[in-house]
């Protein structure tokens, strides 16, 4: 009995629950991240609101919480290929490297740039929906040629721009790469007629 009464007494009435009643510790809270149709981060939250029912909701860790606190919200969007959902800061160099070279092969119209080659006119448009806290180098090819770029593009700057692409031997197929992987926020596709855009 001297034993508890030398352990109440260091550890209180905290330590009175766990050793009689078993009390459990309190829950741990929930770290929610906000974000809307393409992606970008639009709040944080330890509680759901009501106004945040038009928005997307990911849960995240309570150190990705304090890492974006401290960081600036804009350089991040929403990786929706993983699971759970997981930020990815895209003002910086990502951290994927490979011998592979980046390529961008999917279309997706929620994506923040948008770049669509025209074969019939040879125009490139791109759209890019809201300012990238970073430029990102992009450059169109002849398809399956790395060694030849047609046009060199440093995306940044939201609005819809149009450029013209040379031609190249027979090639009327163009392919989208960067030096780094742009693909999370960056669809491109290739249309027969501008009437497909």
């Amino acid at each position: 009995m001297e034993e508890e009464k030398n352990d109440f007494a260091s550890g209180g009435a905290d330590w009175l629950f766990q050793s009689r009643f078993k009390a459990q510790k309190p829950a741990e809270k929930i770290f929610y991240l906000i974000y809307d149709n393409l992606n970008r981060i639009v709040s944080m939250s330890t509680k759901l609101n009501v106004e945040d029912s038009e928005h997307k909701v990911t849960t995240i860790t309570r150190e990705v919480f304090d890492k974006l606190n401290t960081d600036n919200l804009l350089n991040y969007i929403v990786d929706e290929n993983v699971n759970p959902p997981a930020p990815i800061n895209i003002a910086g160099e990502q951290s994927y490297r490979s011998l592979e070279i980046p390529e961008v092969i999917h279309w997706a119209d929620n994506r923040l740039v948008l770049i669509q080659f025209v074969k019939s006119t040879r125009k490139l448009n791109v759209e890019v929906k809201s300012q990238l806290p970073a430029v990102k180098k992009v450059w169109i090819i002849p398809r399956g040629n790395y060694m030849i770029p047609l046009l060199e593009l440093e995306i940044q700057n939201q609005g819809v721009f149009e450029y013209d692409i040379p031609t190249w031997q027979n090639s009327n197929e163009c392919s989208c790469i960067s030096n780094q992987d742009i693909e999370i926020f960056t669809a491109y596709r290739e249309v027969e007629h501008e009437t497909d855009l």
